[in-house]
């Protein structure tokens, strides 16, 4: 008889949310005894070998296959071997990294899609911007700012309408880890100065 392999996990809790499907919205469900291996429950599952080490293993590798997505996406430049950046693939530095720069970070693409709808109607409410301007709007926020990290410019403007969203909706609260990282992206490029940029690149 085999013996079952027992892994020692902690409990955690985490929501999921539901984008508007024919007129109706499903309300967010929130589990709150959801299991996540601890160090010890690794350990465990990597004496184990077989299957059960194979996706741990699989897991950790997830973690470079998006860093290095995130770079690639963010520097059109990069063709192949010969132009990426390998050094940044460093376990420790991505540990360390601020959220934005992980990756990925658990946050469900239906929370995103529901945040661009309630943000384009709470700021077409106020009239200030055009439609075509609110979709232009989202379309930046969709980038995470990539692709205008380097104008202070613009980002403190990103800054300024993200500000004018969270004091005139409703809904905001429930758009928490949405706003999180899109604040801390915009910490992060407007507090980074030109020679660190281009460090970070070059």
């Amino acid at each position: 008889m085999t013996t079952p392999i027992v892994l020692e996990t902690t409990q955690v809790t985490e929501s999921f949310y539901f984008r508007e499907k024919d007129g109706k919205k499903r309300e967010t469900v929130q589990l709150t005894k959801l299991p996540k291996l601890t160090v010890t429950g690794v350990l465990q599952a990597l004496d184990a070998g077989g299957k059960v080490a194979e996706l741990v293993l699989d897991t950790l590798g997830d973690v470079f296959y998006e860093k290095a997505r995130a770079i690639v996406d963010a520097n059109e430049a990069i063709k192949g071997d010969a132009d990426f950046p390998y050094e940044l693939l460093d376990w420790v530095a991505i540990a360390n990294a601020p959220k934005p720069q992980k990756g990925r970070v658990g946050i469900p693409k239906e929370l995103f899609e529901a945040f661009y709808t309630d943000y384009i109607t709470t700021m077409g409410a106020l009239g200030l911007y055009s439609a075509e301007k609110l979709k232009g709007q989202v379309a930046v926020f969709k980038t995470k700012f990539v692709s205008h990290k380097g104008n202070k410019k613009i980002l403190a403007a990103l800054q300024g309408l993200l500000t004018t969203y969270l004091t005139n909706s409703q809904n905001a609260a429930q758009f928490e880890p949405v706003l999180t990282q899109l604040t801390e992206a915009l910490d992060l490029y407007l507090n980074t100065t030109e020679e660190e940029l281009l460090a970070s690149i070059m």
